[in-house]
């Protein structure tokens, strides 16, 4: 665990989280910079609201009797917060400003959609539509009342209320249900059923159905599809011949391009700098564009008459073309189409505004992407990761994580698109620090981890035995044990003693053809030992203990060890006498429940080296897979020492990678873990000894 959420730096002397910034302010907050922030206060014009909460008031589905909605309980629920904007107003940060909608007054023959509500009861009854709703209302409620309440929602600007029954009830008491009509003006479309609710709890209430009458097919457009919007000001730029209506194709006050204008020019109107006198009635005769001349400003095919509407190319929207579309990505917040499914596309994924004259979008500080769709990495010096590491997603990140024992682990990520939980797989992005880095940044130095001096644990033991069932097999002399201990001070950090082979010397040898090492013809057998995800160099049956130990401190995973051959001078041994062989490890540390002082976690003993490949006559078993954990009465050891930073006898310097111990402690100059505070220096060992 980590105690930030890598989204903020850890001040150390207060226990505090700073959180990141942007250019406006923080972008996270919370006490572990776990939350990401809405920007700028929503600029007023809005309610700042987490995923949760949007999938509670948002969405869902719709029973005539209430809202049903989509519950939202993956991990973003409560992480990721955006603004829920006013009625008016749009954008991620709620600074743009929405225009009016309208139909378009070229369509002909379309109809306006008509809802029917049946209602039997006494109690009182609420209205509602797109997650908007009324008061309570009586029973008894006139038509008149029931409109005024509509059209107060902000989901419904203009409404007509009938009812079909004689009388002025909204809800009969007894059989035939009263019957209500409410015909949709604005908006307008097809539009989602109505929902009711009565102030019964736990009891049978109203009798309510709701149904579609009559399927609205008038639009629902932006300027009517007959100017642009500036959603700077909220206004409707109306195309040449279109002006403000009523709603109805009328001249009016809505500021929606929603009337053509074809009336004559009055007399001494001036057109293109020239008196006009007279003029017959107007005509259309051309799609809007913003070129004169050319329909749809280039950019879209015009369908003609009657309706002269543009159909716009890939890239471009708007009622003439004239304004570009910005790429769609997942967006960062948004309404849930199922339980726990959501992030749907959206333009610049809801994290962005886009440059209509660019076709670009401008990200939110923080993201990055074309549609803004990833978290973008931190940077220092300009460089991601400081340059010390690689910017990857949640997917990469999966694939090279490992367990607290240091193996590979077989973690994915985002394997499956239908996985709601995972929708974040290549969106959040974070740096993979090159070894003996570490940090958000990639900017810090590692420190060496070790076992505490303090403490008195026991090393790392484990047992292998190998035996050579070839039928050319070397002499092998099986009398005497081996250890590599004499060479033990010869190594200190990456030394190379005089008794050490080679590694990049011990190559595969071969005299006759190729067969993936195995004994045929003159080809010597050989294997291969994995341990923390890497691969020895071949091991060959005739290695002593100083080839089989230079082998294995040749990995980046292990630092110092000691191999014992029982009863041998070489790792393997003839068939019936397989060679038993320990390998007992200094530097790999772990198992003790003492915890990390620093990480705040206790680590696991080192994991068991496996078999990576062999030739087919050699047999090698380990003693980890045996019941006993046990070889020729050589048992495997599980450590019981600590791998805690700077051995919990320092603190460490990551500016310079470097344990600053304790006083009375030092580290170890042999084949300890160098630098981790790991030893007692001399004064504090003679008062231990005293005591």
């Amino acid at each position: 665990m980590y105690n930030i959420s890598i989204k903020g730096k850890c001040d150390r002397e207060t226990g505090f989280c700073k959180c990141f910034t942007g250019r406006h302010g923080p972008l996270y907050e919370g006490a572990a910079c776990e939350r990401l922030t809405c920007p700028l206060g929503c600029n007023g014009h809005g309610t700042c609201t987490s995923n949760r909460q949007i999938s509670k008031t948002h969405g869902g589905r719709y029973d005539p009797k209430g809202h049903i909605p989509y519950n939202y309980d993956n991990w973003d629920a409560n992480k990721i917060y955006s603004c829920d904007c006013d009625r008016g107003y749009f954008g991620y940060d709620c600074s743009l400003r929405s225009c009016p909608r309208g139909d378009d007054p070229l369509t002909a023959n379309q109809v306006p959609e008509i809802q029917s509500i049946t209602c039997m009861g006494s109690h009182k009854i609420k209205f509602g539509f797109r997650d908007a709703y009324t008061p309570f209302m009586k029973s008894g409620s006139t038509a008149n009342e029931i409109k005024l309440a509509l059209q107060r929602l902000p989901t419904i600007e203009e409404v007509d209320v009938s009812f079909v029954l004689q009388g002025e009830s909204s809800c009969s008491t007894s059989s035939p249900p009263q019957s209500i009509q409410i015909t949709f003006y604005n908006p307008g479309g097809d539009l989602p059923l109505m929902t009711l609710g009565d102030d019964v709890k736990g009891a049978e209430g109203n009798s309510i159905g709701v149904f579609e009458f009559q399927k609205g097919t008038t639009e629902d457009l932006q300027c009517a599809g007959r100017g642009v919007c500036d959603t700077i000001e909220g206004i409707c730029r109306c195309n040449y011949m279109y002006a403000s209506s009523d709603g109805h194709g009328n001249v009016g006050e809505r500021g929606d391009c929603g009337f053509l204008d074809d009336s004559p020019f009055e007399s001494g109107f001036v057109l293109n700098e020239n008196i006009v006198e007279r003029s017959i009635k107007l005509r259309v005769k051309h799609c809007p564009s913003q070129i004169d001349g050319i329909s749809c400003t280039d950019h879209g095919v015009c369908s003609g008459a009657p309706s002269w509407q543009c159909t716009c190319s890939e890239g471009w929207m708007g009622g003439d073309c004239s304004l570009r579309t910005c790429p769609f990505g997942n967006a960062w917040a948004d309404v849930p189409t199922l339980v726990n499914f959501a992030h749907g596309f959206a333009e610049c994924s809801n994290v962005g505004i886009c440059d209509r004259e660019k076709g670009l979008c401008v990200c939110r500080d923080g993201f990055t992407g074309s549609a803004c769709d990833r978290l973008d990495c931190p940077k220092r010096d300009m460089k991601y990761c400081s340059g010390h590491g690689k910017c990857l997603s949640m997917r990469q990140l999966a694939r090279k994580a490992r367990s607290k024992t240091g193996n590979p682990t077989p973690y994915v990520y985002g394997s499956d698109p239908n996985h709601g939980n995972t929708w974040d797989a290549d969106k959040v992005m974070g740096c993979f620090c090159d070894d003996g880095y570490t940090g958000i940044f990639c900017n810090q130095l590692t420190c060496p981890s070790g076992d505490d001096p303090m403490t008195h644990g026991v090393n790392e033991v484990q047992v292998l035995t190998c035996e050579d069932s070839s039928s050319n097999p070397p002499s092998y002399d099986i009398a005497v044990s081996h250890d590599s201990t004499t060479n033990v001070h010869d190594k200190v950090g990456t030394q190379v003693g005089a008794n050490f082979a080679n590694p990049n010397e011990r190559k595969i040898i071969q005299l006759g053809g190729s067969n993936n090492g195995n004994s045929v013809g003159d080809i010597h057998p050989y294997f291969r030992l994995k341990f923390r995800g890497e691969v020895t160099t071949p091991i060959y049956p005739t290695d002593d203990v100083f080839a089989v130990q230079t082998a294995l401190e040749s990995l980046a995973t292990i630092g110092g060890i000691i191999v014992t051959f029982k009863n041998a001078k070489s790792v393997c041994g003839p068939t019936g006498h397989p060679v038993t062989t320990k390998i007992e490890f200094l530097t790999e540390t772990g198992g003790s429940d003492m915890m990390d002082t620093y990480f705040r976690t206790t680590w696991e003993s080192p994991p068991p080296i496996t078999l990576h490949s062999n030739s087919s006559d050699l047999s090698i078993l380990f003693a980890e897979d045996t019941t006993n954990k046990e070889l020729n009465g050589v048992k495997n050891v599980n450590s019981t020492t600590e791998n805690n930073l700077c051995s919990d006898r320092g603190l460490c310097n990551t500016l310079l990678g470097q344990c600053e111990c304790f006083p009375s402690y030092t580290s170890k100059t042999t084949r300890g873990n160098k630098g981790s505070c790991d030893s007692v220096g001399k004064y504090l060992a003679i008062q231990t000894l005293r005591l």
